[in-house]
């Protein structure tokens, strides 16, 4: 898999092998330039019934605007290991400044399958450049703060004012003094569906904690605070201090 071995941080290549591979159900856009075509693939082992498709889109830049709730569909079923091709009839709105992003989800079943979307270019090709835009002048506004935590997990708090100038986008809690000597941790996300935060929102996000060794004889050693970080593609980076906690 594709990831930073030295800080044991999984990045967007993992996620994606991780969405293809594990999920039974999932759904995802098969004609990424006419947006005309979908494709359902059910691995399960019963049948997928009962399906409604809906699609949302949202604008980094512009948080008012809101484009949400489109069905594209109702009552569809696919067999069981079975994939299903449908037509799509999607356009993208042209009050959703880019960068624009686009969710396409299930009623059951299915993690949400997020694209990003950007302005034609005149050879046909797509301009990703808001993107780089972004990134560099980091305008986003949040709050991050430690709620609590279990042996396998801990939990955080991320506020996204409503005076944010725009969206938060790809946010990560990374764990940042992992020390070979320390019976822990490697960190593990569970919050894959949280791309976007939109102003105004308060999300909790969770991290499990992978134990790489642990004695006895080190329960009673102090270990130095945890710093955990929160970094996104339009936020300057902020820290947070926990206690360290060790795991058994």
């Amino acid at each position: 898999f594709l990831y930073d071995f030295y800080k044991l941080r999984v990045n967007g290549g993992w996620r994606g092998i991780q969405a293809a591979a594990f999920a039974l159900r999932s759904v995802y856009i098969s004609n990424l330039i006419s947006l005309d075509r979908c494709t359902l693939v059910n691995r399960a082992n019963d049948p997928w019934t009962n399906i409604s498709l809906r699609y949302d889109w949202f604008s980094i830049v512009s948080p008012n605007f809101s484009s949400f709730g489109n069905i594209l569909t109702n009552h569809i079923s696919v067999p069981p290991t079975s994939v299903l091709d449908l037509p799509l009839t999607i356009q993208q709105p042209l009050a959703c400044l880019p960068p624009c992003l686009l969710r396409l989800t299930t009623s059951q079943g299915a993690s949400a399958s997020w694209y990003w979307r950007s302005l034609t270019t005149t050879n046909g090709g797509f301009d990703f450049s808001a993107f780089g835009l972004i990134r560099r002048t980091r305008r986003a506004i949040a709050t991050f703060s430690f709620m609590n935590n279990t042996a396998e997990q801990f939990f955080f708090e991320i506020s996204v004012p409503s005076t944010s100038p725009e969206s938060l986008f790809y946010p990560e809690i990374v764990l940042e003094n992992q020390s070979c000597h320390a019976p822990y941790y490697a960190v593990i996300p569970h919050y894959d569906d949280i791309l976007l935060i939109q102003p105004g929102s308060v999300v909790t996000l969770s991290l499990a904690l992978l134990s790489l060794s642990h004695n006895e004889e080190d329960d009673d050693e102090e270990y130095p605070p945890l710093h955990f970080t929160l970094e996104a593609w339009n936020l300057n980076i902020i820290q947070s201090k926990v206690a360290a906690t060790t795991t058994s």
